[in-house]
């Protein structure tokens, strides 16, 4: 969770930095009707990628139109672990989206077995077909941070091709917002047939008046 006691303390901008990226973040998150309703969201270490999407989640938790979010952690029992992925992420729909609270249930309670189950799986059942039952809803945001810091580059690449597709099956509510280092495999994905022309690249490399800003 965005704010759970284990990230503390939470990276996070400093006030009056990043203002128009994160505005730009938001705005885009609050489209009914974008371009592309994935983005991937790449900078390299230390660059603020995880404190722009620990601000944002914030922000559109004020909003009303967080959905999910999960902040991955390199060789972290639970952060570490891709498995948990959608699961934690379902959980978290159904905690504080009234209208998916009843569809995530019914599917845990009449097949408990999909929380063993694949990746791809997961998503489907527990996050896809719930939120195709409502596609006129407000969009929500789902945000997944340091993808490339759980384990593999196949898993990275598996969920990358399980959030494509599920846009492919289904009319959805959602969006997408994906931070990660520009690592090739993952460039290499979205530069491929599977993702070309329908997502939207934003590079978050601070600018010189951030850090003005900052020290001034």
């Amino acid at each position: 969770l965005h704010d759970s006691a284990d990230s503390f303390p939470q990276p996070r901008c400093h006030p009056e930095t990043l203002t128009k990226m994160l505005k730009d973040l938001q705005e885009w998150s609050l489209e009914t009707d974008p371009t592309s309703r994935i983005m991937w969201l790449f900078g390299p270490a230390g660059a603020g990628k995880s404190a722009i999407m620990r601000t944002l989640s914030n922000q559109l938790q004020s909003d009303g139109r967080l959905g999910g979010c999960f902040f991955f952690k390199r060789s972290h029992q639970t952060r570490g672990n891709a498995k948990v992925l959608f699961v934690t992420i379902a959980y978290q729909l159904a905690l504080d989206i009234p209208w998916l609270r009843g569809p995530i249930s019914q599917v845990v309670k009449h097949n408990p077995s999909i929380l063993a189950r694949s990746i791809k799986i997961q998503l489907q059942k527990l996050i896809s077909e719930p939120c195709h039952m409502h596609p006129n809803e407000n969009p929500i945001t789902i945000l997944i941070d340091g993808l490339d810091e759980c384990e593999g580059q196949d898993v990275h690449l598996e969920i990358l091709r399980a959030i494509r597709y599920s846009f492919t099956e289904h009319s959805l509510p959602l969006r997408f917002i994906i931070a990660s280092r520009p690592e090739a495999h993952i460039h290499e994905m979205f530069e491929s047939p599977v993702y070309r022309g329908v997502y939207r690249p934003f590079n978050v490399e601070q600018s010189f008046e951030d850090i003005r800003t900052y020290f001034f």
